[in-house]
């Protein structure tokens, strides 16, 4: 009797805080969208900046959810970061190992802002799992990484533990984020440990 008291207290304690959670990250979400615009934009050529920043806050205006707007905005920066590049001046040299760390310094810092600006996000998912279903709400699967490394890509569980693609029974809440990309946002933790860059994160996705 006291095991369903103290859980029933738990899940209202987790609903409650959840609520104030997800009202912080709803009303901050804009500015958050904003300041990713503004490093695509920096990373963008110069002549295509205007007409970028027009298309890309019309997406995101179309663009339903918060956290799918967040991951839009997201991907703007790796798009500006593919597009091509007025040619080097002969003076300076193009270093392949310069290039190299500065990506993997964008990725580093890229991948802590979305993990702190999202933190009350993996919170709400974390408690939403557990409540869902016993187990860990955290699964590493086996992918391919950097330069076609095998790694073990880590991923929120969407599926009940003893059916995962087996059975294909997602829990509660599995199909939704399965639906909408929330079950990979754990995966910016391989990004810190090398694992990924970022436009791999972007890039891969599974069937």
């Amino acid at each position: 009797m006291m095991t369903l008291v103290f859980a029933a207290m738990g899940a209202t304690i987790t609903s409650f805080l959840g609520r104030l959670l997800w009202e912080e990250f709803a009303s901050w979400h804009p500015s958050w969208c904003a300041a990713l615009i503004r490093l695509a934009l920096k990373l963008s050529p110069p002549e295509l900046r205007e007409r970028l920043a027009e298309e890309w806050q019309g997406y995101l205006d179309e663009t339903p959810g918060y956290v799918r707007k967040i991951w839009n905005a997201a991907g703007f920066v790796v798009a500006a970061r593919k597009l091509p590049r007025p040619k080097a001046s002969p003076v300076r040299t193009n270093s392949s190992a310069v290039r190299n760390a500065f990506a993997r310094a964008s990725d580093l810092v890229f991948a802590a802002v979305i993990l702190v600006l999202l933190a009350p996000c993996f919170i709400i998912i974390t408690a939403l799992i557990r409540l869902a279903s016993p187990g860990p709400a955290l699964y590493r699967r086996a992918s391919k990484g950097r330069h076609g490394r095998r790694i073990m890509r880590i991923r929120f569980r969407t599926m009940e533990l003893a059916d995962d693609r087996k059975n294909g029974r997602y829990h509660a809440v599995g199909k939704f984020m399965r639906c909408t990309s929330l079950d990979e946002l754990p995966a910016f933790i391989n990004v810190l440990k090398g694992d990924l860059s970022v436009e791999d994160l972007f890039r891969i996705r599974r069937p």
